[in-house]
């Protein structure tokens, strides 16, 4: 039986904040792309969120032609390395190697990836669209904005992005740590936009230094694309003493170098993908404790398999085998592995499950400790993943000196004041089939109207964003 060329062979274990996953040589690539069965209706292209060629740029690595390959991606978007780093592939869950005797669907993420590696954008040939005369704002350099000024030039509009920031990519660049996604490889990816003619205008705060009502009056439309990135809090006494930071800001702040290292007791509070980010983050600046608090079992954390393993061998510092299982059951046996054979870094590291914290105790304004409650899982027919039932009479102290919560992230779209733009009870904004909001020559697409999501869905987005541009512009070419 073939297996599959494991990722795990590519990745290191050092706890510093090098790149951890270092892809597959040229000739692993060919091996693992000539795998692919070029299905007729492939289903790993259905399932893409953004309906990329698989096959096509497959067939191109399998022969060893990478710059075949890397133009087929760049059909679809402009960031493949930085895709293929942190995409989270649903695209091979459907592959149709999964039910052949090898058993393995193809490492499409990682053979996307060595399109990049492999290949050069600077020898692409990407040109701008024949002039249109008409001009397009968006407001967010993050991958939907990104890719949707990317497709507006090659259609033949003017595009200026803003955003608050000093570089692009939004979380790509400020939130994703280094070991995972090396900010050179997306600065260069985002040159490409640079030289089709995309003009970018950092450090403007719309809605603050300048009024949306003013873009719209200097732009022929406008594509809001600012992301989720305002963070939810836990409502909680103590939450703004000393010592408590929200996870994007820690991982801003570790990405900038303003945090070098950790001392003490750190806790983190939450189970998804970005609280395994700060997890990851925290154990290479290595305080002296490190807790994990989840409120559900490992087997509900809504972090992935894959990011949690990555964590769980850091931790032990020996790469994890776990075959013929589920996600649920695969998480659960990777928290017994950490239980069983506790942290070999010098980080104690203790996981605290079913635990909600109820309150943070201060002294001078300084944190001290977490107040938690146990909970308990009941069953509920309104919610498959049933109901918590906190016991506020029971209180237990962990002492700590930094908490960083991680409980999620929602749109600040409050920001740009537009009292006319129409929102959900989410905070995202509403939009109609071809991305529209409530505001004539607005659209929005990305996290900001699905809510926090994935980057592959943010590009989808910014290219229908851009094809729905299109067409409202065309239509008002004579205007």
């Amino acid at each position: 039986m073939y297996e599959a060329i494991p990722v795990e062979t590519t990745s290191e274990l050092s706890l510093n904040f090098n790149e951890t996953n270092k892809g597959y040589t040229k000739e692993e690539s060919m091996i693992e792309a000539s795998r692919c069965l070029t299905c007729v209706n492939p289903t790993c292209v259905r399932r893409c969120p953004a309906h990329l060629h698989v096959p096509g740029y497959m067939k191109q690595i399998a022969k060893g032609n990478f710059q075949e390959a890397l133009k087929v991606v760049y059909n679809f978007f402009p960031i493949a390395g930085t895709c293929g780093r942190i995409c989270f592939h649903p695209c091979m869950e459907d592959c149709l190697q999964n039910r052949t005797p090898d058993g393995y669907a193809l490492r499409i993420p990682m053979i996307r990836r060595a399109a990049a590696d492999f290949g050069d954008i600077n020898k692409l040939i990407i040109r701008p669209g024949f002039p249109t005369g008409k001009k397009v704002a968006i407001i967010g350099a993050g991958p939907a904005g990104l890719t949707c000024a990317y497709h507006l030039r090659r259609l033949g509009h003017d595009v200026t992005i803003f955003d608050k920031e000093k570089a692009p990519g939004g979380q790509l660049y400020y939130t994703i740590p280094k070991f995972r996604l090396p900010k050179d490889v997306l600065i260069n990816e985002c040159s490409i936009l640079t030289k089709l003619g995309v003009i970018f205008k950092f450090g403007v705060n719309i809605g603050k230094d300048v009024g949306v009502e003013q873009i719209t009056n200097d732009f022929d439309a406008v594509f809001i694309a600012i992301g989720a990135m305002k963070p939810i809090t836990l409502n909680i006494p103590g939450e703004e003493c000393n010592g408590v930071m929200h996870s994007l800001d820690f991982l801003k702040e570790v990405n900038e170098m303003r945090i070098k290292s950790l001392h003490g007791s750190v806790s983190v509070i939450g189970g998804g993908n970005v609280a395994i980010d700060v997890l990851r983050t925290v154990i290479r600046l290595s305080p002296d404790e490190l807790h994990i608090i989840y409120r559900r079992s490992p087997r509900e954390m809504p972090a992935s398999k894959g990011e949690i393993r990555e964590f769980i061998e850091e931790v032990v510092q020996h790469h994890v085998d776990i075959k013929d299982v589920d996600d649920a059951k695969e998480k659960f046996m990777l928290f017994e592995v950490l239980e069983n054979e506790k942290s070999r870094t010098p980080t104690k590291v203790v996981a605290h499950f079913y635990t909600q914290p109820v309150k943070f105790s201060e002294s001078a304004g300084k944190l001290t400790s977490i107040i938690s409650s146990p909970v308990r899982l009941v069953n509920d027919p309104s919610n498959p993943r049933g109901k918590l039932i906190v016991d506020k009479d029971t209180t237990f102290e962990l002492k700590t000196d930094m908490v960083i919560i991680a409980a999620g992230e929602r749109p600040d779209v409050a920001s740009l004041n537009l009292k006319e733009l129409k929102t959900t009870r989410w905070n995202t904004i509403v939009v109609d089939n071809e991305l529209k909001t409530s505001i004539s020559k607005v659209f929005a697409g990305g996290d900001v109207t699905n809510g926090p999501a994935s980057m592959i869905e943010a590009i989808r987005d910014g290219k229908n964003g851009a094809y729905a541009l299109d067409k409202f512009l065309m239509e008002h070419v004579h205007n």
